[in-house]
């Protein structure tokens, strides 16, 4: 393995580099600007992010499910579970619903495909019986019924 992915920023970063020790002690930003095409950038200003608590508290998040993942834990507390509990239950009803209408239309289509082997068992019989070959039963039935009214 040459790249790992930071589970913070999910950033791929050589791994020899990723295992390096390095303190921290800010959080911090940067403004950049472009050196034109092809040429990279350049950091025009550094400042701090740690004042910032929509950036802090979503690094604190994905730590904590990070250490969550790590150590085999849920983060979903029973709360968050309770309050998302109908969405759940609507969800479970709908795919109940889905999965009993395919239920229905493979039945149907088993009908379906027991009618055509049946028609198609007709067709066989009558053509052996007339000794000319239909392509429809249809067609056949419309002969077979021409013939018996000139008797």
């Amino acid at each position: 393995m040459s790249q790992i992915s930071c589970p913070i920023c999910a950033k791929y970063t050589p791994i020899s580099g990723f295992l390096k020790a390095r303190p921290i002690q800010d959080i911090t930003g940067a403004h950049m600007s472009g050196l034109g095409r092809g040429r990279g950038f350049t950091v025009t200003d550094r400042f701090s992010l740690l004042g910032d608590t929509h950036i802090t508290n979503v690094i604190a998040d994905r730590c904590q499910r990070t250490l969550n993942l790590i150590h085999g834990t849920s983060s979903i507390s029973y709360m968050n579970i309770l309050q998302n509990r109908d969405r759940w239950i609507k969800y479970a009803k709908d795919l109940k619903v889905r999965y009993d209408r395919l239920q229905a239309r493979t039945r149907e289509m088993e009908e379906y495909m027991a009618m055509g082997e049946e028609m198609e068992y007709l067709l066989k019989k009558i053509n052996n019986a007339i000794g000319f070959e239909f392509m429809y039963l249809e067609d056949s039935i419309d002969f077979l019924l021409e013939l018996v009214t000139l008797l």
